[in-house]
């Protein structure tokens, strides 16, 4: 069911302010939420709670665009930037001019000081990546990192992706979608994106033919499920089975002293618990198509 008003419900959500925001901030306990938003990216014998998995994404995303053709000096538009860590490490790493477009002003408040004193110099723009404040074919590269799940009208935002591409331009958008969306019950759906804030989830087929439809042509297509939802189960796993058992009512007094609304969070991993199987986290690299 999509809130009467998704541009509110956003912003709430990741100003902290609204009830789909209680799991990050628990996530805040133990990951870099305050600089990365994403799911990250985590190898074999690593795991999504040492280091930094969000981090090790946005590397996945660099080395990408290094085969996509990005260069030093290039411009580089990171739609739905957050808090600023991905911006900052591929302006770092790749020696690109960054730009960061969010939606949330928290986030932003967060991206300007997590790069304040950073040798490169990132500029973020509050804007809607359905209406970028970006000129036509400004950029060598476009990243958006597990943003465009939490907006609408995808083919919208696709088009506007490929409206500020320089014509050999490269993109790079790590996503989530549905192996097939005929094995998943509406409701299970319906209920998973309403418990954290996501916008309509479509099955791969579509989302290619969304992009394909915007213009642009699929370079690669790499499938990052193994490395990050692929190893979120083990954890909702854990989860459910000690909120049933006999300590359910010493995390019940630990989230109360955090501060951390419970019964959200419940939702929020009761719901994810249930969808995780079907989900694939992809990353595509794509640029316009030449006629």
């Amino acid at each position: 069911m999509t809130p009467a008003d998704p541009v509110k419900a956003l912003i709430d959500q990741f100003s902290y302010t609204g009830q789909q925001g209680a799991i990050w901030k628990g996530f805040d306990r133990f990951l870099d939420t305050d600089r990365y938003l994403n799911l990250g990216y985590s190898s074999r014998f690593q795991t999504h709670l040492i280091g930094s998995p969000q981090r090790r994404l946005v590397a996945q995303v660099a080395m990408e665009l290094t085969r996509g053709g990005v260069a030093p000096g290039d411009r580089l538009v990171d739609l739905g930037c957050g808090r600023g860590g991905p911006t900052l490490d591929l302006a770092t790493e790749l020696e690109v001019e960054a730009i960061g477009i969010d939606l949330v002003p928290y986030n932003l408040h967060l991206a300007r000081i997590n790069t304040y004193d950073a040798l490169a110099t990132p500029r973020f723009i509050q804007g809607d990546i359905s209406h970028l404040p970006i000129r036509d074919g400004v950029a060598e590269a476009v990243t958006a990192i597990d943003s465009l799940v939490y907006i609408d009208r995808t083919e919208r935002v696709m088009a506007e992706l490929a409206r500020i591409l320089d014509p050999e331009a490269t993109a790079v958008i790590t996503d989530l979608m549905l192996g097939d969306a005929g094995d998943v019950e509406t409701a299970t759906l319906e209920r998973f994106e309403d418990a954290w804030g996501l916008a309509a989830i479509v099955d791969i087929e579509t989302y290619r033919a969304g992009i394909e439809a915007s213009g642009l042509h699929i370079d690669a297509w790499t499938d990052l499920t193994p490395y990050s939802v692929g190893q979120f189960r083990a954890w909702t796993s854990r989860y459910l089975t000690l909120r049933a058992g006999h300590t359910s009512s010493l995390i019940e007094r630990t989230f109360d002293r955090l501060d951390l609304d419970i019964d959200a969070i419940d939702e929020q991993v009761e719901a994810a618990h249930d969808i995780l199987p079907h989900l694939r986290h992809v990353m595509v690299r794509s640029r316009i198509r030449g006629d």
